[in-house]
């Protein structure tokens, strides 16, 4: 009896997807780059200059802490499933001052004595941030952040410390932990 031509073509991705193991394999990879990409991406990166790099930061503990400049979009978002619909408004504003108050925790965390008046501090650290907006997947995200660390009786520079987006724009909470890593560092 003369053979039958096989009607099953043979192509890779049958080939790939024909075992369980093989196919458990092909989701684990893509999953785990997706979550590379994601944590990676959101990641801010740092960059600081010293100035004065023979005194360390500890030497200049009392630091007064101002907000130079920030910007808040407003963000709208709403969904509706069957005929329920539902919205919600969020100023960005607010979050400047969040994240002002999350880089004087992290700051004093470190050992810097945090003051309220001109006259008491040694240095003075201006915070600003870039345009703070709302994403529904990430939250507050802004693509930039910058401290600029500098002596209260001679106006100089002693530091900055920008920190920016990677991949992704970062969340504001990152940018403010990875500024705090670096002045720790310098610290």
């Amino acid at each position: 009896m003369p053979e039958r031509a096989s009607s099953y073509h043979t192509s890779p991705y049958r080939v790939l997807m024909s075992g369980g193991r093989a196919r458990a394999r092909v989701v684990c990879v893509i999953v785990a780059i997706s979550f590379g990409v994601l944590f990676s991406g959101c990641a801010a990166k740092v960059q600081s200059v010293r100035t004065d790099s023979s005194a360390p930061l500890r030497q200049s503990r009392r630091l007064m802490l101002v907000l130079t400049d920030a910007t808040g979009s407003i963000s709208v978002s709403g969904a509706a499933v069957a005929g329920i619909a539902s919205g919600q408004l969020m100023k960005g504003e607010g979050q400047a001052t969040q994240a002002l108050n999350s880089l004087q925790f992290e700051l004093a965390a470190i050992g810097f004595q945090m003051v309220g008046n001109l006259s008491e501090a040694q240095l003075v650290g201006e915070f600003s941030i870039g345009q703070i907006r709302h994403d529904p997947l990430a939250g507050w995200i802004a693509d930039q952040a910058m401290l600029v660390l500098k002596d209260r009786t001679t106006g100089n520079t002693v530091a900055l410390f920008r920190a920016k987006h990677g991949m992704a724009t970062p969340t504001v909470n990152s940018l403010v932990s990875q500024i705090a890593k670096a002045v720790k560092q310098s610290y």
